[in-house]
């Protein structure tokens, strides 16, 4: 049961993760595209507008940086979870009764 529930945390974390990106893409593309209206090549473009989207890009990897990073430690601690919950299940003597049972 504790490692179906492990798995469903990891799952559920990589799915946020997921949804996160895509919905930081979607808004980098819609700053992007309101900053830098469709011109011709000749007009060029503001030079504000592209320090902005330059410094939207760079928190957009810091911000995907810090995700890949929390599902990092979701996993650590879903995987120490595990680890105590199946320690304690052992000093209980838990699963050496359900061994026997099954038996």
């Amino acid at each position: 049961i504790s490692q179906q529930a492990v798995e469903t945390a990891r799952a559920e974390a990589r799915a946020d993760l997921d949804r996160e990106k895509a919905t930081l893409i979607t808004l980098l593309e819609r700053v992007r595209d309101e900053a830098v209206p469709a011109a011709p090549a000749a007009v060029g473009t503001d030079d504000t507008a592209l320090a902005r989207i330059a410094q939207l890009e760079d928190k957009f990897m810091q911000l995907t940086q810090q995700f890949a990073l929390t599902l990092r430690y979701q996993e650590e601690l879903a995987n120490s979870i595990t680890h105590l919950v199946e320690a304690q299940m052992h000093n209980a003597n838990w699963l050496t009764s359900c061994a026997q049972a099954a038996s």
